[in-house]
């Protein structure tokens, strides 16, 4: 409980844009900035926060790592390595390691305190793009641009699974709050929920476009949010369309209908992330902006201005 009510003050847990290498946080009163974070050069790539809050970790394009002390502002911890350009970050549970996903299919587990690379995972065939635990810590999931979905064992780090279904590259992954289920986003613009003990396909959720970019699900479990755009093709080359999108989409998991669609045709959105007290939802932006919006009703409640690029 103690985590839960420091992450509370985020809504925003920490928002990042390519080039000029800046976080940002923002309070879930009134969503000003609280603090802001910034590298001397590099792209930032990943960020996640640490299971008590105190610190965060942020990927460089540069190829350094940082532990960020929230309180002091300072960098903490560099891990310049073993965890370069790392395309996706997560804790483990216990907060005494960090796990970043990579280009060439590998997912590192590091120790926090050392910096020392404990073991490497291996077994996706290109890159890995999303990580995610289940809810009791035992278990991770990644999802890779080779179209498969891993469940391993994070003890042993034995692969328990490897769930095929989709048929482009998986963007984003995640365990549904009971630990039950998983749901997929990916570039073949399908929304899957899975059956996390078996690996069985459970429903397909159609986004009727090209790409889903980002899942998440409500805390009750009850529907998933995905973030929705359209793409095109050029020379060799498939690109995020500015223009047609669906931007979030919201669906009943039990029917698996379509039941809002937030903000259409306007931008393209990234990652999304719900406030640990499921009241906000956060969405970002190609336009250079996090959108908070109500999560009950759909209702857009600010849009956050202050990075210069786009936000992932």
């Amino acid at each position: 409980m103690k985590t839960r009510r420091f992450l509370s003050l985020f809504a925003v847990f920490a928002t990042l844009f390519a080039n000029f290498g800046t976080l940002f946080a923002q309070n879930e009163k009134d969503f000003k900035c609280l603090f802001s974070f910034k590298l001397n050069s590099g792209t930032i790539e990943a960020v996640s926060w640490s299971p008590d809050g105190r610190y965060f970790a942020s990927s460089s394009g540069y190829g350094n790592v940082c532990i960020w002390d929230v309180k002091t502002g300072e960098i903490n911890t560099v891990l310049t390595t073993n965890f370069q350009e790392a395309n996706s970050l997560i804790w483990s549970p216990d907060g005494e390691y960090l796990l970043g996903a990579f280009s060439d299919g590998k997912i590192k587990i590091c120790d926090v305190e050392t910096g020392e690379r404990l073991t490497t995972l291996f077994g996706h065939s290109e890159s890995v793009n999303s990580l995610t635990f289940s809810p009791d810590g035992k278990y991770l999931a990644s999802g890779s641009k080779d179209g498969t979905i891993i469940i391993r064992d994070l003890s042993t780090r034995e692969r328990l699974q490897t769930l095929y279904g989709h048929s482009r590259g998986v963007n984003s992954v995640r365990w549904s709050p009971d630990g039950k289920y998983l749901a997929s986003g990916s570039d073949d613009g399908n929304v899957i929920i899975w059956n996390a003990n078996n690996g069985k396909i459970l429903k397909t959720l159609e986004a009727n476009l090209d790409m889903v970019l980002s899942v998440c699900w409500s805390l009750d479990g009850n529907y998933l949010i995905g973030s929705m755009t359209e793409t095109f093709e050029s020379s060799g080359e498939v690109y995020y369309s500015e223009y047609e999108n669906e931007g979030l989409v919201i669906w009943d998991v039990n029917s698996g209908q379509k039941i809002k669609t937030l903000e259409r045709g306007v931008e393209s959105m990234g990652s999304i992330h719900l406030s640990p007290n499921g009241k906000y939802l956060a969405s970002c932006s190609d336009r250079k902006t996090v959108i908070i919006w109500d999560a009950n009703s759909g209702e857009k409640l600010q849009t956050l201005k202050g990075h210069y690029k786009k936000v992932y």
